[in-house]
């Protein structure tokens, strides 16, 4: 069966269930399926919703849901102008609602035209050094590195002295090759929660978590080694590097509106330089 005719049975079948028209009505813009006072719904609009794997069925089924929703909302609108058109001014309400539209429109497009969408790590810098007092961690958070390494492993010394010196590229080496387990993400910034997954309870437990502090202990005949890179405590500073895309976003906003507010002062001055604003006062 062709599109066409699977369309048209579909619309047949809609008809045949709007038992309460008797007679398909029609236009020039073709048949139509409903008409409430000068609102028409159109057979193409029914036929535009049905997707082509749509079983007969489906397709019926979602075009009579169309119809009766179509039909539902008119007769709503039509009650709500009886009784609130003596209470609202419904053209007002329209005209202020297509101002709005005009504006969004417009505005979006002198955005795209005059805004500098290029924020800088400077941009960034003096956005996060302004506001920065509103940022304030509610908890520790750190950069570490660890690794877990058989006791009996050769040249492990040699490794817990690169490990006290931040010896990074020889510990990233020698982990690799001998570690059971090695965590090196030391420009990553993770809470007490992320610590505690990656760390042994017995190896901090008790400890004072300070930075650059070592801890090193021998667990069931693995050496664990335990190093803070970095650390903020509650209430100090959230690091820039954490907020980077958030204030992005707000630097962004405040180029939106001052990129509008400036287009308004300049087409402000031209207004009224050119007497399109006629003030009596």
């Amino acid at each position: 069966m062709t599109l066409l005719l699977r369309k048209l049975l579909i619309i047949f079948l809609v008809l045949f269930l709007i038992t309460c028209k008797e007679d398909q009505l029609s236009d020039q813009f073709g048949p139509v399926i409903v008409q409430i006072d000068n609102k028409k719904l159109y057979a193409s609009e029914i036929e535009n919703i049905i997707h082509d794997e749509t079983s007969t069925q489906d397709s019926t089924a979602i075009a009579n849901a169309y119809i009766h929703r179509w039909i539902k909302d008119q007769l709503l609108i039509r009650d709500a102008l009886k009784f609130l058109s003596s209470d609202f001014e419904i053209e007002e309400l329209v005209e202020d609602y297509r101002n709005e539209l005009i504006k969004y429109r417009y505005e979006e497009q002198i955005i795209q035209k005059k805004m500098d969408r290029d924020v800088t790590d400077y941009d960034l810098q003096s956005y996060y050094n302004k506001y920065k007092g509103n940022y304030i961690l509610s908890e520790p958070i750190y950069k570490i590195i660890f690794a877990s390494i058989p006791a009996q492993t050769e040249k492990i010394d040699r490794f817990y002295n690169a490990w006290l010196n931040n010896e990074f590229e020889f510990i990233e080496s020698f982990g690799n090759q001998y570690a059971d387990t090695i965590y090196m993400e030391r420009n990553e910034w993770i809470n007490g929660e992320k610590v505690a997954e990656i760390v042994p309870k017995e190896l901090i437990k008790g400890q004072k978590l300070k930075r650059d502090k070592t801890i090193q202990k021998n667990i069931d005949n693995y050496e664990y080694f335990f190093k803070i890179i970095e650390l903020k405590a509650a209430r100090d500073t959230i690091p820039l590097e954490l907020l980077k895309e958030k204030i992005k976003s707000l630097v962004t906003h405040e180029r939106k509106k001052e990129t509008i507010e400036n287009y308004k002062q300049e087409i402000f001055d031209k207004g009224m330089q050119s007497k399109i604003v006629k003030m009596d006062i």
